[in-house]
């Protein structure tokens, strides 16, 4: 991943950055693992602890309790979940003798890099997200061409992908409310609620027997009913 420095010119030049879906880059991985040591940047989403927990046969909080932490994003102020690094080396928790442990459930951030992938939004709210991708800068792999639609495809990422539009727009709503929860001095302890209201909802509260996606979307659904309430009930609106 880039440095603060980095990632702000990446920022500066998404659109000349974009890749289309048959856009050509050069990367094959060696098995290194390289990317998985000095990393403090490994978030996961619901759908990646829900994977993570299925293929170890752990609940979700418990994947959380071993292999990770808790904190509130920076800018986002949402409850973070983050993979906790090990050692001197700072090494992601699940990697055993240079392979994942994970590999066939690895978060997402894991199974497209090199690859970012980020929603951009239309305007005016007239057509749907567009999804695009760009190419972080690394320093491991083989110099092989391949297109972005192949890399995706080889670890099973789908093309187009619903949970990945809806967990986007759910992450703004909430970005939003936070934000104006913060702006108009609700207490620290209503914000706190609201932050443990947003985790068990939305990581910690499904069936790892059924379908993860209509869980998710039905858990987003009554936590923006819940939520609406602490708005009216904090903020008189």
């Amino acid at each position: 991943m880039p440095n603060p420095k980095e990632l702000q010119a990446i920022v500066e030049n998404l659109e000349q950055m974009r890749l289309g879906l048959d856009d050509t880059f050069s990367f094959e991985c060696r098995g290194c693992g390289k990317c998985c040591k000095n990393r403090e940047d490994i978030l996961l989403n619901p759908q990646d602890l829900f994977r993570i927990a299925q293929h170890l046969y752990l609940k979700p909080e418990e994947v959380v309790e071993r292999y990770c932490e808790r904190l509130v994003g920076e800018s986002s102020r949402l409850p973070l979940i983050r993979l906790l690094p090990r050692g001197k080396e700072r090494t992601c928790p699940f990697l055993l003798n240079r392979r994942c442990r994970v590999h066939q459930a690895k978060p997402s951030v894991c199974s497209l890099f090199p690859l970012g992938r980020y929603l951009k939004p239309d305007p005016e709210g007239i057509t749907p997200p567009e999804t695009g991708y760009i190419v972080w800068p690394v320093t491991c792999g083989r110099p092989t061409q391949t297109t972005v639609r192949s890399h995706l495809e080889s670890f099973g990422i789908p093309l187009e992908d619903e949970f990945h539009t809806k967990w986007n727009e759910t992450m703004m709503e909430l970005i939003a409310f936070i934000h104006e929860a913060e702006d108009k001095g609700i207490p620290q302890g209503e914000i706190a609620d609201a932050h443990t209201l947003i985790y068990v909802v939305l990581y910690l509260k499904y069936d790892l027997t059924q379908d993860f996606l209509p869980q998710f979307i039905e858990n987003a659904d009554i936590l923006r009913g819940n939520l609406r309430d602490v708005k009216a009930n904090c903020l008189g609106v």
